[in-house]
């Protein structure tokens, strides 16, 4: 349970000898079917960027951040051009921490954790800074997949754009409004998470809607993400993002639990003309986005009475919105534990 709850968090992310190239060109004609604009800046195939990443996630109580708990990734991220829109995301030197105060230590399956990471190269079409689909295999398991979506998501952009703007952008957060905007050499990128579709919150079990016309001191979960990117030569040499889960009581404004996620991503190293190749067999690969994919679980047993219950209480509380938060505990009966037997 402890591996599923710590993947979850770093849904918010190796360098081959060769470049792989696939068996069947039916995945690079997918590509190129959808890249019949000019491409901005295109980087020549054969190309290879290296990329120092990091990712943390922690959990803790605003003024109390010391006593912050939570898990990091780090590692190279290599992204070579096979193609003029086609693509391979490889990932080395991975590390998996733990964090408990100041305290930072090795995960304990670091091992199967980096090997499980870095075993599968992950192919994706790439067009004017969009990633617009990716091609895993069926043996990689999801955890890990996700993981990589959510490194290409940090690797999405807006390079069409010459003045500040909204899109609607599709990553691994959802499908959201995101607002690029120009500050001198930086390019800014905001999301609102509370307005995304097809978004699944990963780092607590809560499904949080916000409400119509609701002031944000009333919303149960407030989520939000920023990003800082810095591009040279029209490629994207730095990405730093922020993505924050506040989780309050109502009318209870800055109080709360708050889950926040912190990414970065450097350029150290580019290479041209690599040329090696290796076949890879595609009866392994399919087609997917970079939607995040939750992944199938057993239901716990003995536990539809207790979802029953929690469903007829909420049904009252939404019938009387106004109850005084101090009073909600009452309705609820004493919970033995909170892990499945």
């Amino acid at each position: 349970m402890e591996f599923r709850h710590i993947i979850i968090f770093l849904s918010i992310f190796a360098a081959g000898i060769s470049r792989r190239t696939l068996e069947n060109s039916k995945h690079e004609e997918s590509c190129v079917s959808q890249c019949a604009e000019i491409n901005v800046l295109p980087l020549p195939t054969g190309s290879r960027l290296s990329y120092r990443y990091s990712t943390s996630t922690s959990t803790f109580l605003p003024g109390r951040a010391e006593e912050r708990s939570g898990i990091s990734l780090e590692g190279t991220v290599v992204v070579e051009v096979l193609a003029r829109c086609h693509r391979v995301l490889k990932l080395q030197d991975v590390q998996i921490k733990t964090t408990s105060g100041s305290k930072d230590r090795l995960h304990k399956e670091n091992g199967s954790l980096r090997e499980a990471l870095e075993q599968h190269p992950l192919w994706f079409c790439y067009h004017n800074g969009k990633i617009l689909k990716i091609f895993p295999q069926r043996s990689e398991p999801i955890w890990a997949l996700n993981i990589k979506r959510g490194i290409l998501s940090a690797l999405q952009t807006y390079l069409v754009a010459t003045t500040n703007g909204s899109v609607e952008e599709v990553d691994v957060l959802g499908k959201c409004p995101t607002r690029y905007q120009q500050k001198g050499p930086l390019l800014l990128k905001t999301k609102d998470l509370n307005l995304c579709s097809h978004r699944f919150s990963g780092f607590t079990s809560l499904r949080s809607v916000a409400l119509p016309n609701a002031p944000p001191d009333q919303q149960l979960i407030s989520s939000k993400l920023e990003c800082v990117q810095k591009f040279e030569e029209g490629i994207l040499a730095e990405s730093q993002c922020i993505e924050s889960h506040l989780t309050t009581s109502p009318g209870r404004k800055g109080s709360g639990v708050k889950t926040q996620t912190r990414m970065a991503m450097k350029l150290f190293r580019t290479e041209a003309e690599i040329t090696a190749h290796e076949r890879v067999d595609t009866k392994d690969i399919y087609e997917s986005s970079l939607l995040y994919e939750r992944e199938k679980t057993a239901r716990w047993p003995g536990k539809q009475d207790e979802v029953a219950v929690v469903s007829k209480i909420l049904q009252k509380l939404c019938m009387n919105p106004r109850a005084d938060s101090e009073l909600l505990p009452s309705h609820f009966p004493p919970c033995p534990t909170l892990l499945p037997p």
